[in-house]
């Protein structure tokens, strides 16, 4: 029986959507993908190693052509190289569309879905999207809620540490009249109050003082040694 080639190139039909039973074909572990590509890698491999052995065997026939062989050669593989991937393509098209496609009317039922029913009604979409349409409200009022949540946080967040800053603040103001053995200020205020009335009754007292009997040379100085006796005497009596 004798062997017949065509020189018409394979018709290449336009490319399919993905069918949705195709998915069995991934969970037995049978992709066409793999095989595809493992039936590729090994045309490929054997055509290499038969273009690596015919160019050893024509270099030792014909040494002194050598170059000449390796161009010539060169030129084959490359076209050969473009012709196979044009094959191989038409090849892979006719497997996923004819060897692995799978029926759209297969009825294959796992186990774990026996107890579902996969006939959805009109009525159960619906249902469907109220059910979604409710979650999508709840997600929105829950992040708007803890976008408050969130700024309020934060702006405690800040008070505590201005807080902070504030209590250091005052616990050093605090340590500072220990460390020095200063009076209590509450005291200490009374005190220069009591002081200030004092000091005014002095001014006073020596303001009203009459110097009209005395020359108008010596009343400047009759009145500081009195101002000056007055100061003393309260000096004296916050030194008690």
């Amino acid at each position: 029986m004798q062997t017949t080639y065509t020189t018409d190139e394979p018709r290449v039909k336009e490319p399919r959507p993905y069918m949705e039973h195709e998915l069995l074909v991934e969970i037995f572990q049978m992709l066409p993908e793999n095989v595809l590509a493992d039936m590729y890698d090994l045309a490929n491999a054997l055509f290499y190693n038969v273009m690596h052995g015919t160019a050893d065997r024509l270099a030792t026939e014909c040494p002194e052509k050598r170059r000449e062989i390796q161009a010539t050669l060169d030129k084959y593989q490359y076209e050969a190289e473009k012709k196979l991937d044009e094959v191989f393509n038409t090849f892979q098209q006719y497997v996923s569309q004819s060897v692995w496609k799978i029926p759209n009317d297969l009825d294959v039922q796992f186990d774990q879905h026996k107890d579902i029913d996969f006939n959805i009604a009109a009525q159960d979409l619906q249902d469907m999207d109220d059910q979604l349409d409710e979650l999508r409200t709840k997600i929105k009022a829950q992040k708007q809620f803890r976008a408050v949540l969130t700024h309020t946080h934060e702006k405690h967040k800040r008070g505590i540490e201005r807080a902070d800053a504030m209590l250091k603040n005052f616990a050093f103001l605090s340590e500072i009249p220990r460390q020095q053995n200063v009076s209590e200020v509450n005291d200490t205020l009374l005190f220069v109050k009591e002081q200030i009335e004092n000091l005014k009754d002095a001014v006073v007292e020596v303001a009203s003082e009459d110097v009209s009997s005395l020359p108008e040379s010596e009343r400047t100085m009759y009145l500081r040694s009195k101002f000056q006796t007055q100061i003393n005497r309260l000096f004296q009596h916050s030194n008690q």
